[in-house]
C-alpha cells in the first residue's frame, strides 16, 4: 500500500475520509482495493501533510517519477503539501509559463536572479557555519578557510572566485544571485 494512503487511513476511518474528501477522489484514491492516482498537492488539499507524519522520504517513494524529473525535490515537496500544483506559483508570480517548473527540473542555478520573486518558496540547503558572512546591498561576502570557501563554491557552481582580501587578512569569497539572498533571507536578521 503506497504510504500516503496508508497514512491517511491510520489517522482517519473510511467514513470520515469520504466526508472531508470529494467523491471523485474518495472512489479513486480510498475504494477497496484501489490504488491511489493523485498527486500529493491534491491529498493536501483535503489533508494537512504535516499533521500525517508524511517525509519527504515517503513522498520519494510513493512518486518515484518525480524523483526522476526534478532534481529540486524538496522544493517540490514543500510547494505541493500547501494543496497546490506547481503551475500556480507560476502564475501567482507571473512567471513565463514552464520556466519555474523548469528550475525545479533542472536544478537550480545558483547565480542566477531569475527565480528571485520565488525565494520564499524554494528549499536550498546551505551550510555557512564555518564563514563569516557579511552583507551588502548587492552581495554577500563570506570569509574562512580557502578550501572550504573553494568546496562552497564548487558545490553550488559559483561563477565568483576565491580570493585573498589583505584588508580584512582572511580568504573570501563574494556572490550574489539566488544563493546569495536565499542566504540573506534565512540568515540576515
Amino acid at each position: 500500500m503506497e504510504i500516503i494512503k496508508k497514512k491517511v487511513l491510520e489517522k482517519y476511518s473510511i467514513e470520515e475520509i469520504k466526508n472531508m474528501c470529494a467523491e471523485k477522489f474518495f472512489n479513486n484514491n480510498f475504494k477497496k482495493n484501489t490504488h491511489f492516482c493523485s498527486d500529493l498537492f491534491t491529498f493536501a488539499k483535503y489533508f494537512d501533510i504535516e499533521q500525517l507524519g508524511y517525509t519527504l522520504e515517503d513522498f520519494e517513494q510513493d512518486y518515484p517519477e518525480i524523483v526522476l524529473n526534478y532534481k529540486e525535490i524538496e522544493t517540490v515537496f514543500s510547494l505541493y503539501k500547501t494543496g497546490k500544483p506547481l503551475k500556480f506559483y507560476e502564475r501567482e508570480r507571473n512567471y513565463k509559463t514552464g520556466s519555474f517548473i523548469n528550475s525545479l527540473r533542472n536544478g537550480f542555478y545558483y547565480n542566477s536572479i531569475t527565480l528571485l520573486k520565488m525565494l520564499d518558496l524554494l528549499v536550498i540547503n546551505y551550510n555557512i557555519s564555518d564563514f563569516k558572512v557579511e552583507y551588502y546591498k548587492e552581495h554577500i561576502e563570506l570569509y574562512g578557510e580557502k578550501e572550504k570557501l573553494e568546496k562552497f563554491k564548487s558545490k553550488y557552481d559559483l561563477k565568483e572566485r576565491v580570493y585573498f582580501e589583505l584588508y580584512k587578512n582572511s580568504w573570501h569569497l563574494a556572490t550574489r544571485g539566488l544563493l546569495a539572498e536565499y542566504i540573506r533571507l534565512k540568515e540576515n536578521p
